[in-house]
C-alpha cells in the first residue's frame, strides 16, 4: 500500500521514508513529497523495531531515512534531493548511489 496525501491506492512505491513521531523533518519530507506528487510509503520506526535496528546497523543515527526505488539513500529534511525526484530526468531504476551527508537544516533531526 502506498501513501500520497490523504489518498491510500496501490502502486509500486517509489520511495519509503522511515519516520518517528513528533519529527519535524519527517514531517517536511512527507509535505514535499505529497507537493510534487511523489508516491511513498511512511514506516514508523518507533512500530518497527527490527526496521531500527537495521538501519542503525548500517549507520543510519536520524530520522527520516529516505530510500527510493533504485537504491538512493539518505537521511534528514533533503528538499534538493525530493526536486531531483520530481524532475522529468529521475531515472527509477537507475544504479544505486548511497549518500550519508548530513542534511542541512536548522532544525536538528531526531536522533534515532
Amino acid at each position: 500500500m502506498t501513501t500520497m496525501g490523504n489518498a491510500d491506492f496501490t502502486v509500486e512505491h517509489a520511495v519509503t521514508v522511515y519516520t518517528k513521531p513528533d519529527c519535524v523533518q519527517c514531517d517536511a519530507t512527507k509535505r514535499a513529497l505529497n507537493k510534487h506528487d511523489i508516491p511513498f510509503i511512511e514506516i514508523n520506526l518507533s512500530d518497527n523495531m527490527e526496521v531500527l535496528d537495521r538501519l542503525k546497523a548500517a549507520g543510519w543515527m536520524r530520522a527520516p531515512i529516505v530510500e527510493t526505488a533504485d537504491g538512493e539513500t539518505w537521511s534528514g529534511f533533503r528538499p534538493d534531493r525530493i526536486r531531483d525526484l520530481a524532475s522529468p530526468k529521475a531515472s527509477w531504476a537507475s544504479s544505486a548511489e548511497w549518500s550519508r551527508s548530513p542534511a542541512p537544516s536548522r532544525h536538528s533531526a531526531p536522533a534515532l
